[in-house]
């Protein structure tokens, strides 16, 4: 009821309601300073975590080199299917991890680390791509179609690291709960 006759924003937040918007953040690395937000940039990491928000981050050494140019090739992929669907947002996000995974920019940048949102978007849209080709008609053996034990490989490669992932913070979470 506050603010009936419009908001009051101090940048993302109103100061009479307390409602938060999605622009007009002050960003201090990857969080707002007014809201608490996180972004997935701008990640300061120690140890695989970034020290402000928690995120788990992979480093791109972790990856052998069939895996980086498996992954650049699926980053392309996307980058086309949604451009020709309009999804802009994708498009961005692609195309911010082909720069990392680019070579030769791997080659020089190899203490560049990924998100653990990253993985999972890499790991969607590899899944993406082989249900693809499977209604496309094309054969998915994987003891004759050497694309599919590419791509089946690093998918199983993200799917290790999203499962770590994930039970790291399930441990977390049941060492915080114990007194």
């Amino acid at each position: 009821m506050a603010c009936l006759f419009g908001h009051k924003w101090n940048g993302c937040k109103c100061e009479k309601c307390g409602k938060t918007r999605d622009e007009g953040h002050k960003w201090d690395k990857c969080k707002c300073t007014v809201c608490g937000q996180s972004r997935d940039e701008a990640h300061e990491v120690v140890s695989g975590n970034c020290i402000n928000c928690g995120m788990k981050v992979t480093f791109l050494s972790e990856f052998t080199e069939e895996e980086l140019r498996c992954a650049d090739e699926i980053l392309l992929s996307i980058m086309t299917a949604a451009c020709k669907a309009g999804e802009t947002d994708t498009v961005i996000h692609a195309k911010k991890l082909h720069e990392k995974f680019e070579f030769p920019a791997i080659a020089i940048s190899h203490s560049d680390f990924i998100s653990q949102y990253d993985i999972m978007f890499i790991r969607y849209w590899t899944k993406q791509h082989q249900m693809i080709r499977l209604q496309s008609g094309q054969t998915l053996d994987p003891g004759r179609d050497e694309s599919y034990m590419r791509f089946q490989g690093l998918f199983n490669r993200l799917t290790m690291l999203d499962d770590t992932a994930s039970q790291i913070e399930k441990k977390f979470a049941s060492d915080d709960k114990t007194p």
